[in-house]
């Protein structure tokens, strides 16, 4: 069973799950917003995936929400893990 509901949403996820939602209410993927305000400090990337996965599971479901960061962080490590055994051509030394 999964975890991530469990863990109480901080700021920063709570701003890219808005700025996801809005993109879903009024369809402007383009130029993202928040509190119908411009907000381009961050990229847009990882609030187009929480919004896919919003209307996918819908914009109240905490575990739909959290899920594209959870499966970036699980692409990342075995990219890293790969590459690093690629490189130094040693499997124990690229898991460590």
């Amino acid at each position: 069973m999964s975890n991530l509901n469990v863990i109480e949403i901080n700021i920063m996820e709570a701003r890219n799950f808005i700025t996801a939602r809005e993109m879903l209410d009024y369809g402007n993927w383009i130029h993202t917003t928040m509190n119908l305000e411009p907000r381009y400090e961050k990229p847009p990337l990882p609030t187009w995936l929480t919004a896919i996965s919003a209307s996918i599971f819908g914009v109240k479901n905490l575990f739909g929400l959290r899920l594209p960061a959870v499966l970036s962080v699980i692409f990342l490590i075995f990219t890293f893990y790969f590459l690093i055994k690629d490189i130094i051509h040693n499997k124990k030394q690229a898991f460590i």
